[in-house]
Parts: structure tokens; C-alpha cells; sequence
């Protein structure tokens, strides 16, 4: 999904499936860029209810995210984020490297079948 807001275009990369309320959820979302990502780039995080009402969110820089990292160099960080309304989450992100195999497909083709299974 990309919008345009202004000059600034914001494209949606990923989403995290409704996650169930919990004391401590865990929200897990796979996505890659595929071409080179530009200086000004930012990683969006909105959580929403299931009805889609925000209830947090916030911007971090991808340069700032990867601070202190070459562009050749593999990185690894885990970085507590703060959203608004003072909760925090837990941000892991990979820098380079191979994107890892993406379970979508079986995964929805395991829903499929056992939906199936289930009606027969």
C-alpha cells in the first residue's frame, strides 16, 4: 500500500497479524526492502485495535535505528522503542544478509487445509 502525504510518500511493507490482548504480546512481522533505502527512510509503528482505532504510535529513523553501522557490514540490534502514551516495544531488526524464507505461503495454505478438513 503506498499514500502520498504531502512530498512525502509512505509505503506499507508489512503488516503483523491482530494479536490477542495480553500483559506481554508479541507482535511478528517479516519484510524486506528490496532496493536501496534512502537516508530519510522511516520504520512506522502503529497499534491499532481490531476495529483499526490507533492507539500508539511512532517513527524511528532507519539511520538512527543503524547507527554506527556500515552499509557492507551485517547488523543485528534490538532497540526499545517508545510509543506514545509511555508504553515501549521491543524493536529487532536486521541490517544485510539474506532475507529470511518467508512462511506465508504454507502458512495460509495450512489454514486453507485444515478449514477444508474441518467442512468435509
Amino acid at each position: 500500500e503506498e499514500r502520498s502525504c504531502g512530498r512525502t510518500t509512505i509505503k506499507t511493507v508489512g503488516r503483523s497479524r491482530l494479536v490477542p490482548s495480553s500483559v506481554c504480546p508479541i507482535f511478528e512481522c517479516e519484510w524486506a526492502a528490496a532496493s536501496e533505502v534512502s537516508a530519510k527512510a522511516q520504520i512506522v509503528l502503529e497499534v491499532r485495535t481490531s476495529s483499526r482505532d490507533l492507539i500508539a504510535s511512532t517513527s524511528v529513523p532507519i539511520v538512527q535505528l543503524f547507527h554506527g553501522f556500515e552499509k557492507e557490514e551485517e547488523a543485528d540490534v534490538e532497540n526499545w522503542v517508545s510509543l506514545e502514551g509511555g508504553a515501549q516495544i521491543l524493536l529487532r531488526a536486521q541490517f544485510g544478509g539474506e532475507c529470511p524464507p518467508s512462511t506465508r505461503r504454507r502458512s495460509l495454505f495450512r489454514s486453507w487445509s485444515l478449514h477444508r478438513i474441518g467442512k468435509i
